[in-house]
């Protein structure tokens, strides 16, 4: 059975996003995000960070920003 190894929730500019890490029994992990109750997951580490980093796009666009 996966085991919870880390659990985050926060509201940024009015959006609820919440994230978790699991850790499978043979070494993986994974996670899932959500933003205002839209899940996306399962998704690797890799997966988990690029997901976060389009997020911090989209947020800098919508507040005019040059990245």
């Amino acid at each position: 059975m996966p085991a919870l190894m880390e659990s985050d929730a926060r509201t940024v500019d009015g959006a609820a996003i919440t994230s978790e890490d699991w850790l499978e029994p043979d070494g993986r992990r994974h996670g899932y995000l959500a933003v205002d109750g839209t899940e996306l997951g399962p998704l690797t580490p890799a997966q988990m960070r690029e997901a976060a980093a389009q997020l911090v796009e989209m947020a800098d666009a919508a507040e005019g920003v040059q990245s």
